[in-house]
């Protein structure tokens, strides 16, 4: 038989066993609060933390930010001799989080069961969350407050500061975006092939699904006016982590406080605010609010349901319900220190290239869309697109059939076959045969490949 733990009715005696096994082993069982964060949690931190920042069935999952939160809420809590003590400590929201995420950790990865004696559920029943501000109570962030705040910010990041309240971003998402740049090994900048337009709609995007966060944080695109592209394209991102943007922008909030004595600091979470803020009041739907900040994932099922193409309908409702109103987003002037990328003459192309580049949009259209609007990567129509747009750049002016053969020959045969489907489609697609060449002669110079 398991032994059972038995309380006895007389509050200063100890917790004793109903067993036969070996009190001794379970001494760590009696230990109270104190001694047990002191052993589990600060003398043992790379362990704890692991637990709070891991991946997986069995761990917590939380951001570095939370999770350093956790660890030093537990530190600072006083000496609660048992649960019901905690009626009276009435603890916050994180400190009751971190204790409930000690007592799952200590289930999980020791053998302690009590807490002074007291089962672990008894602390839970005591451990309940404050409950939080009601939404009408959420106080709005000011205009002159964001203006304050992008004034107050170093050069270099004004314009990643503008990106993340045209779009709202979180900013690990936008963080992260640009990392992606450098992990390709490439300049942390965006470039025109980065840049979604929208027919007719004076908006653009990013697609941001690369940049997604773990445990359902996603977020589909970075939406924003048509005006910021040439500055987005022209700026470099700085290179800094998420900590120290996170800290610039609050040193920016300390330092504009006195102008805005009786408003909340500002950080950056309050430009993710400021852009829910700003598409409400201007009467954009709440789904595709919840669509552009990512933060309901089962939302985009939603709206997509609602909606044929989603992004445009963003895009759309963007411009006409809030670029156009009188009370959109304010006017940032771009940061002197941004330079313009010098971008080199246009190359003439001729010949068969020349073809690709006045009917390679057209050859694009025939891929088809993801039910979220995007072009389907998996789809055959996009890999004849690629394989076609990737030959006619790296191969030089091609100008008859026979050239065309030659270089297909001097192709690497794990590539030539996605570029002879895709070359034969584009030629069918053709009005007519290119560069006085029949449509047949170009087809033919594609057989007996091998």
């Amino acid at each position: 038989m398991n032994p059972r733990l038995l309380r006895c009715e007389r509050s200063d005696l100890p917790l004793i066993y109903d067993g036969n096994e070996n009190q001794g082993s379970n001494q760590e069982n009696f230990s109270d609060l104190g001694e047990i964060i002191q052993k589990h949690v600060k003398g043992d931190k790379e362990r704890f933390m692991e637990y709070l920042l891991g991946d997986g069935r069995f761990k917590r999952g939380l951001s570095q930010d939370r999770a350093t939160a956790y660890y030093n809420r537990l530190l600072e809590l006083p000496d609660i001799p048992e649960p019901r003590s905690l009626i009276e400590l009435e603890l916050k929201e994180y400190p009751v989080l971190a204790f409930r995420a000690l007592l799952d950790y200590l289930q999980t990865y020791t053998d302690i069961r009590t807490i002074s004696g007291y089962p672990f559920d008894e602390w839970r029943t005591y451990l309940v969350q404050p409950p939080r501000d009601a939404p009408g109570k959420v106080s709005r962030v000011p205009t002159d407050q964001v203006i304050a705040a992008y004034k107050s910010i170093p050069d270099n990041l004004q314009t990643f500061f503008k990106f993340l309240m045209y779009s709202g971003l979180r900013s690990e998402h936008g963080l992260r975006l640009f990392q992606q740049k450098e992990q390709a090994g490439k300049p942390m900048r965006f470039t025109r092939n980065d840049i979604i337009t929208f027919p007719g709609i004076p908006a653009a995007a990013i697609d941001s699904t690369a940049a997604a966060a773990k445990r359902g944080k996603k977020s589909e695109i970075a939406l924003f006016p048509a005006s910021f592209i040439e500055e987005l394209i022209n700026y470099e991102y700085p290179g800094y982590v998420k900590e120290t943007v996170s800290s610039k922008l609050r040193d920016a909030g300390k330092q504009i406080k006195p102008l805005f004595p009786t408003e909340p600091a500002f950080t950056m979470k309050s430009l993710r605010k400021y852009h829910a803020q700003m598409l409400l009041n201007n009467g954009v739907d709440t789904l595709i609010i919840d669509y552009l900040q990512g933060r309901k994932p089962r939302e985009s099922a939603v709206l997509i349901s609602n909606y044929a193409s989603p992004d445009e309908a963003a895009a759309r409702q963007y411009v006409e319900k809030v670029l156009n109103a009188s009370d959109t987003f304010p006017l940032l002037l771009a940061p002197a220190t941004t330079k313009p990328v010098k971008t080199p003459a246009p190359v003439k192309v001729s010949g068969l290239a020349g073809i690709w580049e006045q009917t390679g949009d057209q050859f694009q259209k025939a891929i088809p869309l993801t039910a979220a609007g995007t072009l389907d990567t998996r789809s055959h129509q996009y890999n004849n697109y690629t394989a076609v747009k990737t030959f006619m750049t790296d191969t030089p002016d091609i100008t008859s059939p026979a050239e065309l053969r030659a270089a297909i020959l001097r192709t690497e045969k794990p590539a030539y076959k996605n570029r002879l489907k895709g070359l034969r489609a584009w030629f069918r697609g053709l009005p007519e045969g290119p560069l006085g060449y029949p449509e047949d002669e170009w087809i033919n110079a594609l057989s007996r490949i091998k």
